[in-house]
C-alpha cells in the first residue's frame, strides 16, 4: 500500500501540483487520506526523500525538493559548463567561521581553513 501512496503523491510532485519547498501533508494526514497506518505514511515520505523528491527539516517536517543536476562524472564536459546547458546557475560563496561571506567565485587563499557551501539555481527563464 506504501508504494501506491508513493505513486500518488510522487505525481502530484512531477505534476507540480505541489511546488518545490510546498510542504508534504504530516503522516497523519496520509495515513488519514490513504486509510494506513502512521508507519505506513512514515515508510511512503521516507521513500520519497530517498528518491530525493523531498527533504525533510527538524521540527518543520517535509518538503518537495527542487529540481536537482544530475551529472555524470564519466562525460568529459565540465559541471558548470553542464549546469548551464541545464539552465542551472551555479554560485561559489566562502565563508569564514562565523558565517559571513568573504570570497565568491573561483578565488582561495593559500592557508585558509574556510567551509564550502555549494546552491544551485534553477533559472526559470531556460
Amino acid at each position: 500500500m506504501f508504494r501506491q501512496i508513493v505513486d500518488a503523491l510522487r505525481q502530484q510532485i512531477v505534476d507540480r501540483a505541489l511546488p518545490e519547498h510546498a510542504p508534504l501533508p504530516s503522516k497523519r494526514v496520509v495515513a488519514e487520506q490513504f486509510n494506513v497506518s502512521r508507519m505506513t505514511s512514515r515508510r511512503a515520505l521516507e521513500v520519497l526523500e530517498l528518491e530525493g523528491l523531498a527533504y525533510s527539516e527538524q521540527r518543520r517536517g517535509r518538503f518537495v525538493s527542487p529540481p536537482r543536476l544530475t551529472y555524470d562524472i564519466s562525460r568529459m564536459i565540465s559541471f558548470s559548463a553542464d549546469a548551464l546547458a541545464t539552465g542551472i546557475e551555479l554560485e561559489q560563496v566562502i565563508r569564514d567561521d562565523a558565517g559571513k561571506p568573504f570570497c565568491t567565485g573561483f578565488q582561495m587563499w593559500r592557508g585558509e581553513l574556510t567551509e564550502f557551501s555549494a546552491r544551485a539555481f534553477v533559472n526559470q527563464n531556460a
